[in-house]
């Protein structure tokens, strides 16, 4: 489905009062997530795939569709949602509401007009916003960041993404990337080099992400050994499987990666001086010896005023940023 037909339209249209702040949240990814949310609960929720080749526009209208049928299975219509949040990676100029990075499943992201584009469609208003800054205004608001003024948000997946509130103010920049860089602390010298636009050596992200993951494991010396030969995709559940089976190459891969994510939080804690520091991502979530093992590296290498801080598995690892998307409409 390449437009919205007329047909379509009559589940969209005819406005009335909005339903009690219900935000359509449309998260753009390798996979799609989509989700209905009001006052920071997840109301409704589903992945859409991402079809090779299709373009920006026809991938949104199919997305404003499958909004449409879960509100319509929650009783209501599109266009009585107070609005539609748009969550990407990468910066974010939140104002204009424009893509400033380029998304390697829609080439033409920056040149599109999202505004326009969803007024005509949906008739809504748009917000859009950086998905982990999203996470982090969730946990703030609704989460295990509740209370706090200081936080660190650590999101562990594909990128090692991050975005920081420092004495109650949501760090933005002049060019809306502040907080949001630091997967690309370097941690190696002359490490990995990392993707465009970064093009250095030896992030964090290049060194210590799901992306790279592959390559750590088949250049590790007891790859020939590893029963993770047999693996066709190498990602952390993967990894996390085979460290339980007791493989010495899946361990030794986690321990490099455990001691990285520890040094980056060490220097963004120097940096930023967070008293909670969040940790988002499915394998933290799901096993707590990991969150333990950063806790024990982190204590050794920071600075002794800063050994107080704090360290949380976030409270949803795989929607945390429709909950910020809920309170960017709050406010």
């Amino acid at each position: 489905m390449n437009q919205v037909t007329d047909s379509w339209f009559q589940i969209i249209s005819h406005k009335s009062e909005s339903n009690d702040n219900i935000v359509a949240v449309v998260e753009l990814g390798k996979e799609t997530s989509l989700a209905l949310v009001q006052k920071g609960e997840i109301l409704m929720s589903k992945k859409l795939d991402v079809i090779q080749g299709e373009s920006l526009k026809g991938h949104l209208a199919r997305a404003v569709h499958s909004l449409g049928l879960l509100c319509k299975n929650h009783g209501i219509k599109l266009i009585n949602c107070v609005g539609l949040c748009i969550l990407v990676e990468g910066i974010v100029d939140n104002r204009n509401m424009i893509p400033l990075s380029k998304l390697e499943y829609f080439e033409e992201i920056q040149d599109f007009n999202f505004k326009e584009w969803v007024q005509v469609n949906t008739g809504l208003q748009l917000r859009m916003e950086n998905i982990t800054r999203s996470e982090l205004l969730g946990e703030w608001n609704y989460g295990v960041g509740k209370g706090c003024e200081n936080i660190l948000q650590f999101t562990i997946g594909n990128r090692i993404a991050t975005s920081v509130i420092m004495n109650g103010e949501v760090l933005v920049g002049r060019n809306f990337s502040q907080g949001l860089l630091g997967g690309h602390v370097i941690v190696k010298q002359n490490g990995q080099r990392c993707n465009a636009p970064c093009n250095s050596y030896g992030c964090l992200e290049s060194e210590a992400s799901e992306r790279v993951l592959a390559q750590l494991v088949k250049e590790h010396e007891l790859y020939k050994e590893s029963s993770l030969r047999n693996e066709s995709v190498i990602g952390f559940p993967e990894l996390r499987a085979h460290v339980e089976k007791g493989d010495g190459c899946a361990k030794q891969i986690l321990d490099h990666c455990i001691e990285y994510w520890a040094l980056g939080l060490v220097s963004l804690t120097h940096l930023f001086e967070p008293e909670l520091i969040i940790i988002g991502g499915k394998l933290v979530h799901d096993d707590d010896t990991i969150l333990q093992s950063i806790r024990k590296v982190f204590d050794q290498r920071v600075w002794d005023e800063r050994r107080g801080v704090k360290i949380n598995k976030c409270s949803v690892p795989d929607a945390g940023s429709f909950k910020g998307a809920s309170f960017i409409f709050e406010n």
